[in-house]
């Protein structure tokens, strides 16, 4: 249905879905953009930004959110950028690129294992409990949780795929990200936090979730942010915040949809940047391929997209692309921002084939 009376239809379907899903209080806001080709079928806001007893926002078509775990997607493409520029491979070791990592467990992990989360590492770990280094506390919890076979994803990954940012660019990554993104992609909002901003998405009351999994760890921490108080424009991610003060490789970056369409449509058109090519196409479409489970380099090809790939992040967004058709879908929620937030796989799901069966 490629007609404008498709592209009302899908507007109008998407508007009552989401409409729907803040009614119930599944999240008090969103935004939606879609994109094929080079052409935007919708982009539209609904609901709050910020929704509390005694302060309430719109949510606006330009809101900033904390897109949380997409900021892994951000990283991948600066990895592939790198790739492309022979800077070193998939098969490359953490051992080669990271000097000070001198574990042999760790240092035999490839590139390519941390792109597909096949790395072994743990999928979680509260790295805010202790003030040690990065690379200490990661070679202990390597000696007390076993490594496993096949796909764990784990934000472990790519806290080492940042750190082999910073040691390949010899920048720091806000100062990579500005090289390889914010300014090739002209995706201007893109950036680490804090957000000074009256324009951005509120996410969690306090890291309430993080508390409770710290629990279960028989893991202490005094630090926490209030859980009377929304998290507005500082990343949710706790070891993001309270470890790595805002600027992380799996989480911290802040975007509204239209620059983080920028990003999908990198990958839409197989690598290539106003006609000529940035990122190599073979690599692009290895990224974009099943490598392993449900895996591509940084990209995941599972049910929750009808076709191509994407990737969630914990706050509530999403980026779904379909290269065959040169179609960048983002989808941005503040689902934490409620008294009980829940998982919103489902709603995805649905969403994402509205939009598939109107375009």
């Amino acid at each position: 249905m490629n007609n404008q009376n498709g592209v009302i239809l899908m507007d109008e379907k998407v508007k009552v879905f989401i409409e729907s899903q803040i009614h119930a209080g599944v999240f008090p806001g969103a935004v939606v953009y879609v994109k094929k080709d080079n052409t935007v079928l919708l982009h539209e806001a609904y609901g709050k930004a910020l929704n509390t007893k005694d302060d309430k926002r719109d949510m606006n078509k330009d809101t900033l959110f904390d897109i949380a775990s997409l900021t892994k997607v951000v990283i991948t493409t600066i990895i592939l950028k790198l790739i492309s520029e022979n800077k070193f491979s998939l098969h490359s070791t953490v051992a080669e690129l990271l000097p000070a990592v001198t574990d042999e467990s760790i240092g035999t992990i490839s590139l390519q294992q941390l792109l597909t989360h096949s790395s072994g590492l743990l999928d979680w770990y509260p790295f805010y409990s202790s003030s040690e280094d990065f690379y200490n506390q990661l070679v202990k919890i390597v000696s007390t949780n076993e490594k496993t076979e096949g796909v764990r994803y784990s934000d472990l990954n790519y806290m080492l795929l940042a750190e082999i940012v910073k040691e390949s660019t010899k920048r720091s990554l806000q100062e990579a990200l500005n090289q390889y993104i914010r300014i090739p992609l002209n995706a201007k909002t893109m950036s680490y936090g804090p957000v000074v901003s009256n324009n951005v998405a509120a996410t969690e009351f306090g890291n309430r979730i993080e508390q409770n999994m710290c629990k279960e760890r028989n893991v202490s921490f005094s630090g926490w942010r209030d859980i009377n108080l929304p998290i507005c424009g500082q990343v949710n991610d706790g070891n993001a915040y309270y470890y790595f003060k805002g600027v992380s490789g799996h989480a911290g970056l802040f975007a509204d949809a239209e620059d983080l369409s920028k990003i999908g449509e990198v990958y839409t058109n197989l690598g290539k940047l106003d006609g000529k090519e940035y990122i190599s196409q073979s690599i692009v479409e290895q990224a974009i391929a099943k490598q392993i489970g449900t895996r591509g380099l940084g990209w995941e090809l599972s049910d929750i997209y009808p076709t191509g790939c994407g990737h969630t992040g914990f706050t509530g967004t999403s980026l779904w692309i379909d290269p065959v058709r040169r179609l960048t879908v983002v989808v941005l929620t503040n689902r934490l921002h409620t008294d009980s937030p829940q998982n919103i796989n489902a709603f995805r799901r649905k969403l994402h084939e509205m939009i598939d069966a109107a375009v």
